[in-house]
């Protein structure tokens, strides 16, 4: 507050030296702006780095001017597989989405050519899977892996309500339909771009087959589903548990990516959406 005038700059160091700034210019004594910016790791380990401001001229309170954050950058890769029923745009969507995530290894099939083991993967993405030609649940269940399911025509909704015990929803089956997504401003698992609402709103809808579906009370939901002005039905959710699990109920994400890209000239926001849920599930592999 009261910082009407100042001009200077955002500074990110990593032991004395800058490795990361942005240009700072508060236009009114009441400013709030957010910045984004990237840091390559060389080496791994813990890395310690300090966000920092320069005080105004006559600051009396400096401690909130500078944050000290730590950053353990681990040299695996994590191995993302991304399997589908069949071959959809939605999957090259999301690998597009994760090629830019350096630790990410991501691996692509369909169901004819699903891996027998699971064991060498981290996170699994399953698109339309278990499908009502495949149902590989049993062998989900068993390999206790985090996994982000995105519902398709495809998918086989009783052999998804098997999978209870990891998904701790039940999904009801309903005709193929529109669903129009809302932002959810209470989701709180990871942040998000604050110009989310304003690039959210110009999506066109998903395609889903499941109606009033049944969740914990511990999922965090991203989007719901607008309908009856109630926007209380779960679209793009994501669950704790001992083995984090997501679940997009619907397919059409491609379309996101090019509307974003129509009316914004990029598709940052629905990508950042698509690597946070992986990353949240890729944490503790």
């Amino acid at each position: 507050d009261l910082c009407k005038g100042y001009s200077n700059s955002v500074i990110i160091t990593e032991g004395g030296n800058v490795v990361a700034s942005s240009p700072l210019s508060v236009n009114a004594d009441k400013y709030d702006h957010s910045f984004a910016g990237s840091v390559k790791a060389t080496k791994a380990g813990i890395h310690h780095y300090v966000i920092s401001v320069p005080a105004a001229d006559g600051e009396k309170n400096t401690t909130n001017n500078r944050k000290d954050i730590f950053v353990e950058v681990v040299e695996e890769k994590k191995n993302i597989l991304i399997a589908s029923a069949a071959p959809h745009p939605d999957v090259n969507a999301i690998k597009d989405a994760l090629s830019g995530v350096e630790s990410y290894k991501v691996t692509v099939c369909t169901a004819e050519n699903f891996p027998a083991s699971l064991s060498s993967y981290n996170v699994i993405i399953l698109h339309g899977l278990p499908s009502l030609r495949t149902n590989i649940g049993p062998q989900i269940l068993t390999a206790k892996k985090p996994v982000w399911f995105i519902t398709s025509s495809q998918s086989g909704i009783t052999a998804l309500n098997n999978l209870e015990p990891l998904t701790h929803t039940v999904l009801v089956q309903t005709m193929q339909h529109d669903v129009q997504a809302v932002y959810r401003s209470s989701f709180n698992t990871f942040t998000l771009p604050q110009q989310i609402q304003s690039v959210t709103d110009k999506m066109p809808p998903l395609l889903a087959n499941t109606g009033n579906s049944r969740t914990d009370p511990g999922a965090n939901v991203l989007f719901a589903q607008r309908g009856n002005g109630q926007d209380q039905l779960p679209l793009w959710l994501l669950q704790q548990g001992s083995v984090p699990t997501a679940m997009l109920l619907g397919e059409g994400i491609w379309r996101w990516r090019m509307y974003e890209y129509k009316n914004f000239n990029q598709h940052n926001i629905v990508d950042e959406c698509i690597r946070q849920t992986v990353s949240f599930l890729s944490a503790n592999s």
